[in-house]
């Protein structure tokens, strides 16, 4: 090609470019297209067909494509008319590769061998005003709208929490982005945050705030969202306070309404939907469609797991575990009682788990972990952990972790993953899979592992992190909006006027390791 004479490429519009193992992703403004590898047959050739489609759905002939690997980014350039992605020469920017003698010529990126891309830093891109994402669609951009005018798309800026942070972090958020109050971001399968904005669960990247995915819901007033698994599949679930409830496979495009039968309420405080009944009915979710399980009379739908529901009734100590919607129960468990104890509550179960408080006449409780299975016609019970506790146990409603399988029963916490039982001296709250202390008046706020350890201790007054990412962020909502909090905020650089002055720096709460 070196011969022939190319037509210029304008810097805008901008395709970007994005690749995982799965699928590469081309996005321009509004034009996105994701190409399967497996259906492209190489990562190169979904690349490449990506930004072919988007290009031609832009009605160009040749587009600028900003490709992203890891923290680097590469410039190339897609011509739709010879089904090409190549290298982009940085010598003359309204040419393409011909002429370029930073790598030895234009490389096609095609089925054969791995592409060499010409790489920039990602400085060269934050002087065009751009910001990348790997593994995603790229949204904060320069971009050409439909109506051809040029406007600027930021990703979302640092931000300061207005309230104090969660022990061992600080008040700098690294993003911040507007959501939906009172319900809490969680994760899905790859770490990435769900967030409810406005009619839309939106999908973004915990590191950069970087939106990922944005999808329509289909119910009204959706108060809580919910990443779980079925048969293996990563799942997401959205319910309403008025008994609506949608879920989706996460590789959905979509979300699909759930015909959600009468008087029932889902529950998605525990991971996998639990929907709630009157007349001593439950249900589960299978695929999009609700089953019925019978609950036993004066028994309550605790958990649910793989199509199965525990039911207890702490009046009696029976349990049972029901894995059909047979009007013929399987014959409960007795759960086993300490000498000279009673069972006091059934209060909360996860998993295949359920805990059972036991109380004497001395005001003296006890509280055990049981594993609940199902057997030939019966329920049986098997006790994992159990601690005496100085102090009665509050028996009112679970507070639930959103990340992991851990709640709150005032001063008491269970983790149903780990089998484990804390106790404190205070009332105590759970989020980000560990424990939560927020301090009053002089006392500092805490924070704790889920099996009790002091971790850190902060202001008073502090708020709690709905989860905690892989990379360290805690994620705080507070007035509608959500924030990631960093424990390590950026420090001023010295005044050039007074270079010996100090520069502030946010408060760091003390570690108590």
């Amino acid at each position: 090609m070196s011969g022939e004479a190319e037509k210029p490429v304008h810097r805008w519009p901008l395709i970007t470019l994005t690749t995982n193992e799965t699928s590469a992703i081309a996005a321009s403004g509004t034009k996105r297209k994701i190409v399967s590898v497996q259906e492209a047959g190489s990562p190169a050739e979904a690349a490449r067909d990506a930004a072919i489609a988007v290009c031609t759905e832009l009605g160009k002939e040749r587009c600028l494509v900003e490709g992203v690997d890891g923290a680097d980014v590469y410039e190339m350039v897609v011509d739709a008319t010879k089904g090409t992605l190549s290298e982009h020469s940085y010598s003359n920017p309204l040419s393409n590769h011909s002429g370029s003698t930073r790598t030895g010529g234009g490389h096609k990126l095609g089925a054969t061998g791995k592409s060499r891309w010409t790489k920039r830093k990602l400085g060269i891109v934050a002087t065009l005003g751009i910001c990348v994402l790997t593994g995603g669609v790229l949204i904060g951009n320069e971009v050409l709208t439909d109506d051809g005018n040029e406007q600027q798309a930021i990703a979302p800026d640092a931000a300061q929490l207005p309230v104090e942070a969660p022990a061992g972090w600080s008040t700098y958020a690294n993003w911040a982005v507007g959501s939906a109050s009172g319900v809490p971001v969680v994760e899905n399968s790859q770490g990435q945050l769900l967030l409810i904005e406005d009619s839309s669960l939106v999908t973004r990247d915990p590191v950069t705030g970087l939106e990922l995915k944005r999808t329509a819901i289909p119910i009204s007033s959706p108060n809580a969202v919910s990443a779980f698994y079925e048969g293996g599949i990563p799942r997401i679930a959205i319910a309403s306070s008025g008994g609506e409830l949608a879920v989706m496979d996460e590789s959905d495009p979509q979300f699909s309404s759930v015909e959600v039968p009468e008087g029932f309420q889902a529950h998605l405080d525990r991971g996998e939907p639990l929907l709630l009944g009157r007349d001593q009915v439950a249900g589960v979710l299978t695929g999009n469609t609700v089953q019925r399980r019978i609950v036993p009379a004066g028994a309550e739908a605790i958990s649910s797991q793989d199509g199965a529901i525990i039911a207890a009734n702490d009046g009696n100590g029976r349990v049972w575990k029901i894995t059909t919607d047979d009007p013929e129960l399987p014959e409960p468990a007795e759960v086993p009682v300490p000498k000279g104890h009673a069972v006091k509550a059934i209060p909360a179960g996860a998993l295949s788990r359920i805990a059972v408080i036991h109380e004497n006449g001395d005001n003296e409780a006890q509280l055990s972990i049981f594993e609940v299975t199902a057997g030939q016609g019966e329920t049986q019970m098997t006790e994992l952990a159990s601690k005496n506790l100085e102090r009665n146990v509050g028996a009112g409603r679970p507070q639930w972790d959103r990340s992991a399988p851990l709640v709150s029963l005032g001063s008491t916490v269970i983790d149903f993953e780990d089998v484990s039982v804390a106790s404190f001296d205070e009332r105590v709250v759970v989020g980000g899979g560990e424990i939560w202390a927020s301090g009053s008046g002089t006392e500092k706020s805490a924070r704790f592992s889920s099996s009790g350890t002091l971790l850190n201790q902060g202001e008073s007054g502090a708020s709690t992190p709905s989860l905690i990412t892989g990379g360290g962020l805690a994620i705080v909502s507070e007035d509608g909006r959500t924030y990631a909090l960093t424990d390590d905020p950026p420090k001023p650089e010295p005044s050039s006027r007074n270079q010996t002055s100090t520069p502030p720096t946010t408060p760091t709460p003390s570690n108590t390791n």
